[in-house]
């Protein structure tokens, strides 16, 4: 993995680096759970995707940061905030966060997720830089992105 200053940035990708969308999947579903062992370097994300019937868990290993965003306010008058991992999880009711966007950039060893998600009137941001995504039950990347492809192509037939 890169050093810390010169790992993958959402605002900068690398030449040649574009965002993978997991909106397909991911949209419309929910964040029931998320854990972080810092003695390993692991995260995960337990996420319940009702319209593909779908509980599965996100694991990160080799997690470098984690980073958390939170959005408030009212129309005209919204305030930003970092907030950190153990204040997230306490303020995360299990599947009241609805995942609305999500993606990922991938390089060899290397990845940076983000997804973003509402619960009741925050806005909230996650990024998690890490050099691994495995999907529980060994379910591949792609087959994942297909699952929700599938199913938003034969919804709008």
């Amino acid at each position: 993995m890169r050093p810390y200053e010169e790992r993958l940035d959402w605002v900068y990708p690398p030449p040649g680096i574009s965002p993978v969308s997991l909106g397909a999947t991911l949209h419309d579903g929910y964040l029931i759970g998320a854990s972080f062992d810092s003695a390993v370097r692991s995260a995960r994300l337990r996420v319940r995707i009702p319209h593909l019937e779908l509980f599965t868990t996100l694991i990160f290993t080799g997690v470098e940061a984690l980073r958390v965003a939170r959005s408030e306010g009212t129309p005209g008058s919204y305030y930003h905030t970092s907030i950190d991992w153990a204040t997230f999880l306490e303020a995360l009711p299990a599947g009241r966060f609805e995942t609305l966007r999500s993606a990922i950039l991938l390089e060899e060893g290397e990845l940076s997720f983000w997804l973003g998600g509402l619960e009741s009137n925050s806005w909230y941001e996650l990024t998690i830089h890490a050099e691994r995504l495995e999907l529980e039950g060994g379910t591949s990347l792609a087959e994942f992105i297909g699952l929700g492809e599938a199913y938003w192509a034969a919804f709008g037939s």
